[in-house]
């Protein structure tokens, strides 16, 4: 119906947790509904465990009875059992709730955090190094030029008392000139 052979589609439920006894088994319609939405089967996994400790064997690995099951044999007295052997024991069915852990993602180990963390402080500390420098070259050049500036204005206050003084002297050389050529002209025309 599906188009797969049905063993393989009785092997594809199982392993996703379906409880199928054979090829002819019926499925709840909460199951197939289940299955086609993706949502978690309500139906726990089985797990068997085998005597001699070996890994646990899920129902897929399991091989079904092909015999049918065979009549109880009726309880007689078994004789005693020899004193240090231990009775051996059956295998066990345990369930496994549904809950499935997720594994943890990968998480870098601690000297890579390590590293990490010393990586990103050295680089804050360049950082904030370079913003220093950067701070104190600007301060400089403020500096500079405001000391440029009072230089350039102290020069202009000096060159203008200069020509400020030069002026002066000169007025007071042409009054000096005027009052002389004056007292002359006055002797000349006192003598005449």
């Amino acid at each position: 119906m599906m188009g797969i052979p049905d063993q393989e589609l009785v092997f594809k439920l199982k392993s996703i947790g379906v409880r199928v006894e054979g090829d002819s088994a019926e499925l709840d319609t909460e199951v197939i509904q289940a299955i086609l939405q993706g949502k978690r089967l309500p139906s726990p996994r089985e797990v068997i465990l085998r005597d001699r400790g070996g890994a646990p064997v899920t129902e897929t690995e399991k091989k079904p009875a092909a015999r049918a099951p065979a009549a109880r044999p009726r309880r007689t007295e078994t004789p005693a059992k020899p004193a240090g052997r231990r009775p051996q024991r059956r295998s066990m069915i345990q369930r496994v709730g549904t809950d499935i852990r997720n594994l943890e993602v990968a998480r870098p180990r601690r000297s890579e955090i390590v590293r990490q963390e010393a990586e990103a402080k050295r680089k804050a500390e360049e950082e904030a190094k370079r913003k220093a420098e950067e701070e104190a070259l600007r301060q400089a050049e403020e500096e500079a030029k405001r000391k440029a500036e009072a230089e350039a204005k102290r020069k202009a206050e000096e060159e203008a008392r200069r020509q400020a003084e030069e002026e002066a002297k000169k007025k007071a050389a042409a009054e000096t000139a005027k009052k002389k050529a004056e007292e002359e002209a006055k002797k000349k025309a006192a003598a005449t």
